[in-house]
């Protein structure tokens, strides 16, 4: 459970992370359901009430506000404002925590696309040569898979987030850290957005499909955690001066009420619309650990609440899981459902009632795969450095 100074505990933290992570798996189920309703295998009256999750980048946009701010509740807290271990151990924690279960998913998700092609269930748009191309598996392995379209949506489409986060975890030490130390957490948020949408400006929209503008998201995350913690006098005003929770859903609304009228636009300018979704993920942050820091024992505002439920953190516990698999476990699913000798309305109430059963897979993988890597680094990478134990915990809540 994250946790800061072994006082504050913030389960709501798990618990947005698994909100999001349910988000993208109802959206990748509304995508599939509107490209066969075209052809009248679903209804589209009920493919449409699905329409309600067809909520674009947003959560995840929320991922990377969420790592951005767990990654630097402790550096806020610490009196030197450094990692601990230094660089190299951060950098140790991350790939601990991160690769291991990526790699095996790709691992999984290669032998559901073998088959998928081997019980003739292939699916229009979901298995390519490409996927089984040597530039295609070698850029997964260097986690590079979303510098190039040809190899983003390779293996498991959904994946490409992962490797913009993981590049993000080495400007944070070398960049955006260094930044704050010196010049302050605007400053650090400034930078972040103009080194993560210069490529689109000046090599013309070449590295869009990586969203590199989420340097500036996960720099809003580290903004949300100094703003919660900072004992500088000036930052800490802001804790109180701002009403955090009235503002989040301001700027949420406008968000998704602007991609829902222009979702257009939208889908070529998410580089303008992103930062407010950062932004209005940053405030409901700082609102709910406000909440949680005045609470203490007593009951929470209803969103706080909501958020820290044990079925909803339960979920956040292995979201890691849930968003790596969920797009393959998506797929079979699929390529079985539409093979039912029914009709529309009975595959699709079919295809819902598989979600839980991608839900069991997924917590299944997450046991067998992720849950050995969350609780620290091997004991020999330990003893080349600090000792001090790495928290078992399902957020990135220690660098």
């Amino acid at each position: 459970m994250p946790q800061i100074n072994n006082t504050t505990r913030l389960p709501y933290l798990e618990g947005l992370r698994g909100c999001a992570a349910l988000c993208v798996l109802f959206e990748h189920t509304y995508q599939a359901m509107r490209y066969w309703s075209r052809a009248n295998v679903f209804p589209g009256k009920l493919t449409a009430l699905m329409g309600i999750f067809n909520v674009g980048q947003l959560p995840v946009d929320i991922f990377i506000v969420l790592s951005g701010y767990c990654l630097m509740l402790p550096v806020a807290n610490s009196p030197s404002g450094g990692l601990r271990g230094g660089v190299w151990k951060y950098l140790q924690r991350r790939a601990w925590r991160i690769l291991p279960p990526y790699y095996c998913a790709i691992l999984m998700s290669l032998l559901i696309l073998i088959c998928l092609a081997a019980l003739e269930l292939r699916l229009p748009n979901i298995l390519h040569s490409a996927d089984f191309h040597a530039d295609v598996l070698l850029s997964h392995l260097l986690v590079i898979h979303n510098l190039r379209p040809e190899w983003i949506h390779g293996v498991n489409g959904p994946m490409w987030s992962v490797a913009t986060e993981w590049q993000i975890y080495f400007l944070f030490p070398l960049l955006l850290l260094p930044v704050w130390r010196r010049y302050g957490i605007l400053a650090a948020v400034v930078s972040g957005f103009a080194v993560g949408m210069a490529p689109h400006w000046l090599f013309h929209g070449f590295l869009d499909a990586a969203f590199p503008w989420f340097i500036g998201l996960f720099a809003l995350g580290m903004a949300g955690a100094t703003i919660n913690y900072s004992e500088d006098k000036r930052v800490a005003a802001l804790r109180s001066r701002i009403m955090w929770g009235p503002t989040s859903l301001a700027l949420w609304v406008a968000a998704i009420g602007f991609c829902v009228a222009k979702r257009g636009w939208y889908a070529h300018h998410q580089m303008f619309v992103d930062p407010i979704i950062g932004l209005g993920t940053m405030s409901l942050l700082i609102q709910c650990t406000n909440q949680v820091k005045d609470c203490r024992g007593a009951a929470l505002p209803i969103v706080a609440r909501f958020l820290s439920s044990p079925q909803v953190v339960w979920i956040g516990t292995f979201s890691y899981s849930l968003y790596l698999m969920h797009y393959p476990m998506l797929q079979l699913s699929h390529a079985l459902v539409i093979r039912i000798p029914a009709g529309g309305a009975v595959k699709f109430l079919a295809l819902i009632i598989s979600l839980p059963a991608i839900l069991v897979a997924c917590f299944g993988f997450h046991l067998l795969f992720e849950r050995h890597f969350m609780s620290g680094l091997p004991e020999t990478w330990r003893n080349r450095g600090t000792h001090q134990p790495f928290p078992r915990n399902s957020a990135s809540t220690t660098p």
